[in-house]
């Protein structure tokens, strides 16, 4: 069973942009990724502008051959998934629950923030190992 997510970049003009996250989306897998290897404001642009993902990190594609570890996007396999805009934490918020996802992350100014879904609660990545 997936645990989803959805990975979100907040704006300096307060709106949002984000896309689904399939699997492993508890923060001690995808927000340790994201914590670690997502700091850079232009490399998240970058990862959302891919759409929609299946796998933040893994090494097999679609038909499970070997490939370079990296994201597996739905785009990959011919999908129409393209990132989605917001125009408030609320809109995202109601996406993110709609789809059936357990956590949110959202870059902010310089840091991720994740949210559980389930009750609400943050959860401070600096604390994930």
């Amino acid at each position: 069973m997936a645990t989803r997510s959805f990975i979100a970049l907040k704006h300096l003009d307060d709106t949002f942009s984000g896309v689904y996250c399939h699997w492993d989306g508890y923060p001690e897998y995808n927000g340790k990724i994201l914590r670690d290897d997502y700091t850079d404001r232009n490399k998240i642009v970058d990862l959302l502008d891919g759409g929609d993902i299946s796998s933040l990190k893994t090494d097999h594609d679609w038909d499970r051959n070997p490939m370079p570890t990296g994201v597996l996007y739905y785009a990959d396999r011919g999908d129409d998934a393209a990132v989605q805009h917001f125009q408030s934490v609320v809109d995202l918020e109601d996406t993110a629950r709609g789809m059936g996802c357990d956590y949110l992350y959202v870059y902010d100014e310089s840091k991720w923030i994740c949210e559980d879904l389930s009750n609400s609660d943050f959860i401070p990545l600096a604390t994930v190992a």
